[in-house]
């Protein structure tokens, strides 16, 4: 068996040049030569950025969408616990549970601006003209005379919109609650913006939760077809784990 010298690779002497040397020598240059290649080729390399262009084809979008789900999902517990913390904090201010019925018309705006931190606010204003908000299918305008009792935009970019239209029994305190701000798409109902409700107990609710105007309406659909749909989304989005997983 022909041993070679895998340290030194020496050029043999004239009187001992055989066949078989000259043979031993080339094996041991081509040994050295694939033990010291570090690199790779120029195919590899785009044969390579070829492979991890097509997975990042097939999978980027999938991933920017659930990360955007997750998004709206952690907008959502927050904007909810902001809302429930500013009326808890004007309830012990003034010492009694806000009702619609000790509420006059759009007064509730007037106090509860007093509870949040607040970047802008307006009666009559009309910060939601440009929004361009949609009902749950993303197909139709809602309608703006909802939002017309008080707008508040709140120093985190969350939007509220006031529905608080006169005092009695009969009557409601609606909140709309953009809960990434309305520079932030999709700004559409059961997506970034959900209803709760002031009932008369004073207790804060989803929209569609039992004593709510629409109470026992699935008005969060993807086969409605109008422009209210997705008034009732809220109450899903608290009861169905996988509400945001599943949003079209």
């Amino acid at each position: 068996m022909r041993k070679l010298n895998l340290c030194h690779c020496e050029r043999p002497s004239v009187a001992r040049q055989s066949s078989q040397k000259i043979v031993d020598l080339l094996d041991c240059f081509a040994l050295r030569a694939r033990n010291d290649r570090v690199g790779f080729t120029l195919a590899e390399v785009l044969i390579t950025l070829g492979i991890i262009g097509v997975v990042a084809a097939l999978t980027l979008p999938a991933l920017v969408l659930r990360i955007g789900k997750q998004h709206l999902e952690a907008s959502f517990t927050k904007g909810y616990s902001t809302l429930q913390g500013a009326l808890s904090s004007l309830n012990q201010e003034q010492g009694f549970e806000t009702t619609p019925e000790n509420y006059d018309h759009i007064s509730f705006y007037y106090n509860i601006i007093n509870h949040v931190k607040i970047l802008r606010s307006a009666r009559r204003g009309n910060y939601a003209a440009n929004a361009g908000y949609k009902d749950f299918n993303k197909k139709y305008n809602i309608s703006l005379s909802l939002f017309d009792d008080g707008q508040i935009i709140l120093q985190d970019g969350t939007f509220w919109a006031i529905e608080n239209p006169y005092n009695g029994p009969d009557t409601h305190i609606m909140v709309f609650v953009d809960t990434n701000g309305m520079m932030k798409q999709p700004n559409a109902l059961g997506h970034d913006l959900f209803v709760f409700q002031i009932v008369n107990d004073g207790k804060l609710l989803p929209m569609g939760a039992q004593g709510t105007e629409y109470e026992d309406s699935d008005l969060c659909s993807k086969t409605y077809d109008s422009n209210v749909n997705g008034m009732t989304c809220a109450l899903k989005a608290l009861t169905e784990p996988d509400y945001f997983k599943n949003l079209p």
